[in-house]
């Protein structure tokens, strides 16, 4: 597999299933106790661009009101999808 074909985009699956599910939580009255941010990149291959950015835009917010920065993505010889999760 080449660049970008099983990553950076590999968890895209996964992720958007799993907002739709908060979605019909939302309708059913349920509301998180903080926002949450879906997030999907570009530009990883060639240097982190996409992210970067955005954290670098970001920077003031994410410092003052992060709590935690799920990234689900999957290495090329991995069957299901590793979770790195840090916390602030």
């Amino acid at each position: 597999m080449g660049h970008g074909a099983g990553d950076p985009i590999s968890g895209a699956s996964p992720e958007l299933e799993e907002a739709r599910s908060l979605g019909e939580l939302l309708k059913q009255g349920w509301k998180p106790e903080r926002t949450i941010v879906y997030c999907f990149w570009d530009g990883e291959e060639p240097g982190l661009l996409g992210s970067t950015e955005w954290a670098e835009t970001h920077a003031a917010e994410l410092q003052q009101h992060a709590i935690a920065y799920f990234n689900t993505d999957r290495e090329r010889a991995r069957l299901l999808p590793r979770r790195r999760i840090a916390f602030a």
